[in-house]
């Protein structure tokens, strides 16, 4: 019997080998350049390492270069960044673009489908897990998603932290009352978003003390993490948060690679410029 083990990159050796137990062929689909397993995060000298990194680079493997998913904007940087510049799109999915409805919003500048990847700098500064302003922003986003008729299950909210997961979540409590767009737009962390897709995407990086980002940027901006956060969406990719995270003066040499790379994701999006995202008269 032949098995198949899809997201093989999370999955660790032991669990696989007990998989395997099951079969006499093994095809292992995954990605190296995203998320290993939960273990080899909380420690990257773990024995667990994924079955997909233990097999990489043995032979036998075949680049699957065609993504389904994302629109020829989207694929840009993870191409360049991660892929050698093997990776295309479908013809289908190239010319993807967001669809919206006629209706008009104070947040269209920030929509247009004709700019796929936004960058949306509030300047704020001085926050850590959580930020109030993103929150806001996101939210407020997020319903003008809505009323321009993209579908709620086609929306969703990345973020590193929990507490902005939560604190995105309570403000949508509030604004919106319906409790079935509620429970079809996804706010959870990049984790938890492997392995699925939205129309949309909106990433909230919630950090703004370029200090406490310093302090955590092998988490934060881990390559890993900011590659499966921006392949998420078919169409757009909307980054929430602030200059201020980029603050070279804070970082480690060792860490120069990693926020060059961000720089970069920055850089090939459109950067509109909302000061604590209080929209102007």
């Amino acid at each position: 019997a032949k098995q198949q083990f899809d997201e093989a990159s999370q999955i660790t050796l032991p669990l696989a080998i007990m998989g395997m137990l099951a079969g006499r062929k093994y095809v292992f689909i995954g990605d190296e350049n995203q998320l290993p397993p939960v273990t080899v995060l909380s420690d990257p000298d773990a024995a667990q390492k994924s079955i997909f990194a233990f097999l990489a680079g043995r032979g036998n493997e075949t680049m699957l270069n065609i993504t389904y998913r994302l629109n020829d904007a989207l694929t840009g940087w993870p191409n360049r960044t991660f892929y050698r510049n093997e990776l295309k799109s479908s013809q289908e999915a190239s010319t993807r673009r967001l669809e919206l409805s006629p209706e008009t919003t104070p947040w269209d500048f920030a929509l247009t489908p004709d700019a796929p990847m936004v960058f949306l700098d509030l300047c704020h500064e001085n926050t850590t897990v959580r930020s109030h302003i993103e929150a806001e922003t996101t939210v407020e986003l997020v319903l003008s998603l809505l009323i321009r008729g993209v579908s709620p299950e086609e929306i969703g909210v990345v973020v590193p932290y929990r507490a902005q997961s939560r604190l995105i979540r309570s403000l949508m409590r509030r604004i919106i009352m319906e409790e079935e767009i509620l429970r079809k737009l996804v706010v959870d962390t990049v984790e938890r978003m492997q392995g699925q897709e939205r129309e949309v995407v909106l990433v909230s990086f919630a950090t703004a003390s370029p200090k406490f980002a310093a302090q955590v940027a092998d988490f934060l901006f881990q390559p890993q993490r900011l590659n499966v956060a921006v392949t998420r969406p078919r169409t757009k990719l909307i980054l929430v948060g602030s200059h201020h995270m980029l603050n070279a003066d804070q970082y480690d040499p060792e860490q120069a690679e990693t926020m060059r790379m961000l720089r970069d994701l920055i850089d090939s999006c459109l950067v509109l410029t909302v000061p604590n995202g209080r929209l102007s008269e």
